[in-house]
């Protein structure tokens, strides 16, 4: 950021039910949710939301043979494969956060499902950008192109649980497929 390289751990802590990050620099505590910093001697800086793609690890491996994965062996007694909030009652329906000129909607996996099932794209419009969505439930793979884009530049979208995306979103727009007749 701004010709800085910022170094980030997991602090533990949680805002709006969301893991919160700290950079080791500044120590300042960053909502990956919000994608800012939320304390600390940068509260009010944001990070750029980099274009992502959500699929399965087979599918990945299949188009990205090259790819390398972090480890789980990083010196720290620290059982990775278990998950430290299965125990709090999360409602862990998946949805995306689409942006667009300032704007979001949210898209949960199990509507995008549902026009998958029938045979359909989602098409609509963010803000004048005119989008093409696309779930394929086998792959886990979400897709989403843009014919009008911003500059040529990627659809910025991440994909998290649904209730905290509304903690951090909650007048965004939430998606619901009607099928066509």
């Amino acid at each position: 950021m701004d010709g800085t390289r910022y170094l980030f751990g997991v602090s533990g802590l949680l805002y709006r039910r969301n893991v919160l990050m700290y950079d080791r620099q500044t120590e300042s505590l960053w909502s990956q949710m919000a994608a800012k910093a939320v304390t600390g001697p940068m509260a009010g800086a944001s990070l750029e939301i980099l274009p992502a793609e959500h699929t399965s690890w087979e599918d990945w491996k299949t188009r990205h043979p090259d790819t390398q994965v972090l480890s789980f062996h990083t010196g720290y007694s620290r059982n990775y494969s278990r998950d430290p909030y299965r125990n709090l009652p999360l409602d862990r329906r998946e949805a995306a956060a689409v942006f667009s000129a300032g704007q979001v909607k949210l898209y949960p996996l199990r509507e995008l499902e549902k026009a998958e099932k029938d045979g359909q794209e989602v098409v609509e419009e963010l803000a004048g950008n005119k989008l093409t969505i696309r779930y394929d439930r086998k792959l886990h793979r979400l897709s989403i192109t843009s014919a009008t884009g911003e500059d040529g530049e990627p659809v910025r979208q991440f994909i998290a649980f649904l209730a905290d995306l509304r903690a951090f979103y909650p007048d965004a727009e939430i998606f619901q497929y009607k099928r066509n007749r």
